[in-house]
Formats: C-alpha cells, sequence, structure tokens
C-alpha cells in the first residue's frame, strides 16, 4: 500500500511556510545574479495513542524525507528562469478508516500497518519576461510516483502602478492528474471494499491580487484565489463504516459494515490571503502578520493566523520565531463512523476533514557567509479536535542559499 495523496503537497506546503521569508518584491525588477538553493526537510508524525486505536496498542506513522533544489537564471535583462525540483521518500503508517468502539461511542482507529513505502520527484520550470512596469510569467511541472501522476502549469502578470507604490497580480494555473492505486495484500474488510485502478482528476484556478506600498516602512498585500476541482476526488486508501439494515434470516438487523471512502466529484474554493509587512529601524527588525480565509462548496471553512518576527544581528545572522493558529470546520459529509446510510452516499472518515484546530511553533535561523546563507528551521504542529486521527508532527529542515 502507498502513500494517502495528500500527505506530499501538505509536507510541500509545510515546509515553504516553514522556510519562506516573505517579502514584497517589485514585479519590472529581474535578478541581476543566478542564485541555487538546497534544502533537507524531516518530517515526523507522532506515534498514534494506544487510546484512540481498536487494538489499544500505540502506532507508529509517517516518517517523510525532503531533498528540495532551486535555482534562479537571469538570462537577459528582460528573461529570467527558475527550477524546483522535490525529491520526497515516505515510509510508515496512516490512519485507514475509524470504527465505533463496541463498548461506547467512541471512534477508534484501525491503521494501515506499517505498509507505506514510497517516493516522489516533483519538477518544475518557470520562465519570466519583464517590461519596464510589468512581469509575464509562465510555468510547468510534473509529478510522479508509483500510483500518481500530475502534469500542472500556469501564467499570470504582475503590472506596477504609481510609481511602483502599487503592484497587481492575476493568474491562471491548471493540473491534470492519474491515480493507479496499488494493489494491497491484505484484505479489504467489508463486501463493498473495492479499490479502484484508474482514476483521473483535474483543477482550474484564477489569482487576482495586489501589493500596496503604505509608506517606506509598510507594506498589505491582498489577493483571492478560486480553484475548481473536478474528477477522482476521493481518497482511494481510505474506507468507512456505515451501518444499514440487511435481511439476515428474513429479519432486518443494522449490521455495521466497511466501504470505500466516497466524497462528491466536484470542489469549488475561494481563498482570501492578507499580508501586512512593518520594519522598525531601530529594532532591525520586521513584523510580519498574515490571515487566510478558506470555504468550499463541501462546507468547509477555515481561518489562518500567522504572525512573526524577523530579527536581523550584526547583518550576518537572522532569527524569525513565529506562531501559527488554524480552525477548521468539518465538510458536510465527515463522520467517524456512520449509524445510518447517506441519501447522497457521500462518505468520509478522512481527519483532514474534521472540525479541529492546530498550533504551529517555527522558527527560522540564517547565517550570512559571503555569498552564501545557511539556514536552519524547525517547527513543531499541535492540533485538538473530535477525530481521534489527529497528528501531531515535527518538521526539521537544513540547507543553504548561494548567490553567483
Amino acid at each position: 500500500m502507498t502513500s494517502p495523496r495528500n500527505i506530499p503537497t501538505k509536507l510541500f506546503a509545510l515546509t515553504s511556510a516553514a522556510l519562506a521569508m516573505p517579502g514584497i518584491t517589485q514585479a519590472a525588477v529581474p535578478p541581476e545574479n543566478p542564485q541555487f538553493g538546497l534544502r533537507y526537510s524531516m518530517y515526523s508524525e507522532d506515534a498514534l495513542p494506544a487510546a484512540n486505536t481498536l487494538g489499544s496498542s500505540e502506532v507508529d506513522r509517517y516518517d517523510i524525507g525532503v531533498l528540495h533544489l532551486k535555482g534562479i537564471i537571469p538570462y537577459s535583462e528582460k528573461v529570467s528562469f527558475a527550477v524546483d525540483m522535490d525529491y520526497e521518500s515516505m515510509s510508515g503508517a496512516s490512519p485507514w478508516y475509524l470504527v465505533k468502539d463496541p463498548s461506547s461511542t467512541d471512534a477508534k482507529v484501525i491503521m494501515t500497518g506499517a505498509s507505506i513505502d514510497d517516493s516522489r520527484l516533483d519538477m518544475r520550470a518557470a520562465g519570466s519576461y519583464y517590461l519596464p512596469d510589468a512581469r509575464l510569467d509562465v510555468n510547468a511541472g510534473f509529478s510522479t510516483e508509483d500510483d500518481y501522476q500530475s502534469f500542472f502549469g500556469g501564467m499570470g502578470t504582475a503590472l506596477e502602478f504609481y510609481q511602483q507604490q502599487l503592484v497587481v497580480d492575476m493568474s491562471m494555473s491548471f493540473s491534470a492528474d492519474r491515480l493507479e492505486p496499488t494493489p494491497t495484500d491484505r484484505s479489504l474488510p467489508g463486501t463493498d471494499a473495492i479499490r479502484t485502478t484508474d482514476e483521473r482528476k483535474g483543477s482550474y484556478g484564477i489569482y487576482v491580487g495586489f501589493t500596496q506600498v503604505v509608506n517606506r516602512l509598510m507594506t498589505f498585500q491582498s489577493g483571492v484565489n478560486m480553484l475548481l476541482k473536478t474528477g477522482y476526488l476521493s481518497d482511494p486508501y481510505k474506507l468507512v463504516q456505515v451501518t444499514a439494515p440487511q435481511l439476515i434470516d428474513d429479519e432486518l438487523i443494522d449490521v455495521a459494515n466497511t466501504i470505500n471512502e466516497n466524497r462528491p466529484g466536484d470542489r469549488s474554493s475561494v481563498v482570501w490571503v492578507n499580508r501586512a509587512r512593518a520594519y522598525f529601524e531601530s529594532y532591525a527588525a520586521a513584523l510580519h502578520l498574515d490571515y487566510r480565509y478558506y470555504t468550499d462548496n463541501w462546507e468547509l471553512n477555515s481561518h489562518t493566523i500567522d504572525a512573526s518576527w524577523h530579527q536581523e544581528f550584526d547583518d550576518n545572522w537572522t532569527l524569525t520565531p513565529g506562531i501559527r493558529l488554524y480552525q477548521q470546520t468539518e465538510a458536510s459529509f465527515y463522520a467517524p463512523y456512520y449509524l445510518e446510510p447517506r441519501d447522497d452516499e457521500f462518505y468520509s472518515s478522512d481527519y483532514r476533514l474534521s472540525d479541529f484546530t492546530a498550533t504551529s511553533y517555527y522558527f527560522d535561523l540564517r547565517k550570512k557567509l559571503g555569498d552564501v546563507d545557511l539556514i536552519f528551521a524547525y517547527e513543531d504542529y499541535n492540533s485538538k479536535g473530535d477525530s481521534p486521527a489527529l497528528t501531531n508532527f515535527m518538521l526539521m529542515t537544513v540547507g543553504f542559499d548561494y548567490r553567483f
């Protein structure tokens, strides 16, 4: 059994959030020199407590290693290119489905066992063309692993107004994905649980935003991203427990059966992102405040608040401590288990669709040595909610950036 689909994407997003030194750059200014960066990240989930499992035994979860390479190449005064590559290796166990505890109404986790051993290669290339007051961008890439292939791309523009005091960004993106879930040597429980073997899905996105220079020490950015996903949006490795009446010996009896997860075939979402940056000259430091609101037609809503302090020391050291707060509501069809069939036949017990809150504490430490920046980052993530499958994890990254 290979990995559930969202883990690599999730890790990439978390890695980016932990490492990024968010800033707002001018749209029409190309990079002056080539740059090269390397990161290695270690992601480790806490073991699932024994009290949360049906077998009352502690179970290890995911460990993931990520090697990230990035290069920026100025080609001329008007053209630059960028290349990114990620190689991930994954191992461990993942929540398979939830069941009702026979002795109570609590939900207990059934894990896959230590059967996940997979790797993923993700490559992306981008090009930018610079005009006096604008920038045109195009990008494309692919991601591949044993059971999943994805091709994606996009294009966009950034326009400057009022002597670079206002920058307007617009972009479009797409992806085309193919899932070929691998067979398992473990029997799937339940008479109706049959793993799919070949599915497709796609996504289309539009982003519109702006960056405003408030004064020489403060900037503000706001944007809206609209995304539509269609096709097979379920996790082929997830199951659910559904209780339904069955005729046994001429008598209707409620029977708990295990079937495949089934999510709607379309998901439209809107994300509103706001970022404020304030620089304090007397402290040689900057305050970064971010707020993100997410909503979709699955009735899942979330709020994210991120605050960090970027402190410089002696022009060679930068320390960035931060905190991230997250809260989301559950999807309309989510439940830990189902005591009766749903009329729409949509089912998911995936903890990522449940109601929960999460808190991340992180820091980023950088040391400048000539043309090289050494980087060390760490994040500790903890979540709370009704699902017993919720995860806590540690993410640690080391790397460097080199400017030619």
